[in-house]
């Protein structure tokens, strides 16, 4: 196996003795299920563990687990510690636990999911974790984090990343067993503050071309979140996403509507409707629906704040990243006393004061753990944890990356061996007033509790100034005044566009790029439309014929036989697949193209330059020709990129972009936790 993370003999000891030093290395704040509950608190716990699971011997596996939640747990209640079960720490990478709206069959209970994640409707962000981590990342005794049906969960999803499988017995093909799992610990008595998790910076998967170039120590990415309300009405592009994310495009909208475009004064009239359909208007509408106005007589809107309290920061990246950095950037008026110099500028001076939020200088993959902030909140005569920031403020989160070592650039994906940056805030507020007293939900109110958590954070803006840039810093250059001394207006090259609405990750545009190639339209290419709405094919996924696709003539039939899911695909699916995660050869693309999916998603005649492919000068058939090209000696989920054709299709099916899309999105209509 290549050696991919490496360091000198100097570099280790300097990491080993930071280590020594830090005293934030341990997994988790709590050392024990004592330390995190107070005197006389009620107790509960449960778990969520696996079936025995065979790991596969690939560099990279991802598999979901359900459980259903206890019928004997209140309806809400506060989490206040998650107890990692590690079987096979050699290989666990990380669990993300999200919940579902319904109930899973008994007896699917921990047991490795045959069906595809998006079919169960696992949308709700719950916790996760990664090695040095803590799966809820509560810090205070004060504070926990709230779950429970109330919240419209009835069943959580474990989703788990393996990697490096391999056989403990390699003659026997005997794979390593995994009995992996988390404790949840919990109250039922509702603590006085409730935390949620924030992404200001959330690169899990970008586009091909944003890469790590190899032999660079110190190659960075950087975001600025400008921080806003969440109490405002979603922007038209927004609707239009939610739109395209539940399966309806902008002629369907239209037609429902009676040809009008879906906005927020159009749905007004439906703001009490309740109901599920009431809490997305609410959440997509709280302005228009009337809950944002600011309090009179001094008094706080709770939905609409001008302060918030962050009282924890965590990152996370894989083998290359090595710093880490949070700078809070707020502008304050400078007085003067030259009143000529006053006037001159006719306008205030403005001084940027920069505040740390617990960066980290050396970081490694092991020290994924939630930093607590200090105590530097004053409230209610109150000394508190935390770091107010308000509406306006910037917050500058930056990733660190040393590919000194790395002989080809390093993408941003799935795998352990590719990289990601993603740095998270943990946001506190005073539990909702309506669990505080007496602890039951107000089936009358018209506000529900997902919609006000969801509303008490806060947003970033989506504009030029919060795209996501990168660049390199020189030996001597701080990381935190990378606003500073790097800004966005003087980066080189593309920026990426991100979206609140999907949790600050990237969308599928960039600013500034200095090529022409249309990346808009990956199939058809420019001047031809796509029709997005069509069906370009379907992978099986799982069982004897997993990975394998209709256009190479596995039916649904044949896919259900061999024990697998038959996953069908949109044109707009693949063909952002095609622009943004596929990784072919240009052989195998122009065959997937032109055979595959430009007959079927281009508004054209392709007919004849279809048949022409389809056959060899021999009389092959399309299907053969294919088969052809599918016979490789081993097939290593995100490791080899000469990917055979017969995981084209696969690989989109669980497209990490397409599934983020999908699940940030609707996950902000259900709950953000």
């Amino acid at each position: 196996m290549k050696n991919f993370f490496r360091f000198s003999t100097s570099a280790f000891a300097a990491a080993i003795a930071v280590l020594q030093q830090s005293p934030s290395v341990n997994a988790q704040y709590f050392k024990a299920v004592d330390e995190a509950y107070n005197p006389n608190e009620e107790r509960g716990s449960f778990d969520l563990v696996m079936e025995p699971y065979p790991i596969p011997a690939e560099t990279t596996t991802y598999v979901d687990f359900f459980f259903n939640l206890p019928d004997d747990l209140p309806d809400l209640f506060h989490v206040v510690l998650g107890e990692v079960i590690n079987s096979q720490p050699e290989h666990l990478h990380h669990f993300v636990l999200t919940g579902c709206p319904n109930k899973i069959d008994p007896s699917q209970e921990g047991v490795a999911a045959k069906f595809n994640m998006m079919d169960a409707g696992c949308l709700i962000t719950v916790g996760g974790w990664a090695p040095g981590g803590d799966v809820f990342g509560n810090t205070d005794l004060d504070t926990g984090i709230l779950l429970g049906k109330g919240l419209g969960i009835q069943a959580l999803q474990l989703n788990v990343h393996y990697t490096d499988g391999v056989y403990v017995d390699e003659a026997l093909k005997t794979l390593k067993m995994a009995t992996d799992g988390i404790r949840v610990h919990y109250t039922s008595t509702f603590r006085p503050y409730t935390s949620v998790s924030k992404e200001l910076i959330n690169v899990g998967t970008a586009p091909k071309q944003l890469t790590i170039p190899p032999g660079e120590s110190r190659f960075y990415l950087s975001r600025t979140c400008k921080v806003d309300t969440s109490c405002k009405d979603a922007s038209q592009e927004t609707l239009n996403i939610l739109g395209y994310l539940l399966g309806m495009g902008e002629t369907d909208i239209q037609s429902a509507l009676g040809g009008a475009d879906f906005s927020c004064e159009l749905v007004q009239p439906f703001c009490s409707i309740g109901g599920e359909i009431g809490r997305y208007i609410l959440q997509l509408c709280p302005s228009t629906c009337g809950f944002c106005e600011k309090g009179a007589d001094g008094t706080v809107n709770p939905l609409n704040p001008d302060t918030y309290r962050i009282t924890g920061v965590q990152y996370h990246a894989h083998l290359l990243g090595r710093e880490m950095y949070t700078t809070l950037l707020r502008g304050e008026e400078e007085s003067s006393t030259n009143t000529t110099l006053a006037i001159e500028r006719n306008a205030p001076m403005i001084n940027t004061i920069a505040t740390d939020l617990e960066s980290r200088e050396f970081w490694i993959f092991d020290n994924q753990e939630i930093i607590p902030l200090d105590f530097n909140v004053f409230q209610n005569d109150e000394i508190m944890r935390g770091t107010e920031i308000k509406v306006g403020d910037r917050i500058q989160a930056t990733c660190v990356f040393d590919s000194t070592y790395r002989t080809e650039p390093t993408r941003f994906y799935l795998s352990t061996y590719d990289e990601m940056c993603i740095n998270s805030i943990h946001l506190t507020f005073e539990t909702p007033a309506s669990l505080m007293n007496g602890g039951e939900i107000d089936a009358k109110s018209s506000l529900d509790l997902a919609t006000e958590i969801h509303l008490m954070s806060f947003s970033c803006a989506d504009d030029a100034d919060g795209d996501v840039y990168s660049g390199i810093l020189t030996a001597n250059e701080d990381g935190r005044d990378i606003w500073k001394d790097h800004p966005i207006d003087k980066a080189e090259g593309c920026t990426y566009v991100t979206s609140d609405f999907l949790f600050s990750a990237l969308t599928e545009q960039s600013r500034n790029c200095d090529y022409e190639y249309e990346y808009e339209n990956g199939i058809c290419g420019p001047d031809v439309e796509l029709l997005s709405e069509n069906n370009a094919g379907a992978t099986c996924i799982g069982g004897t014929l997993d990975q394998e696709d209709a256009n190479n003539g596995v039916t649904e039939e044949d896919c259900q036989n061999g024990g697998g899911f038959f996953q069908p695909y949109s044109c707009q699916e693949i063909n952002s697949y095609v622009q943004f995660e596929a990784d072919f050869d240009e052989a195998t693309m122009d065959l997937l193209v032109n055979q595959w999916w430009k007959p079927k998603c281009c508004d054209g005649d392709f007919s004849e330059s279809s048949s022409e492919n389809e056959s060899d000068e021999s009389g092959s058939s399309k299907d053969e020709s294919l088969e052809v090209e599918s016979e490789p000696e081993a097939l290593e989920v995100e490791s080899e990129p000469e990917a055979i054709v017969s995981a084209a299709a696969p690989g989109f099916a669980d497209s990490p972009r397409f599934l983020l899309s999908a699940i940030s999105a609707v996950g902000v209509l259900s709950v953000i936790l």
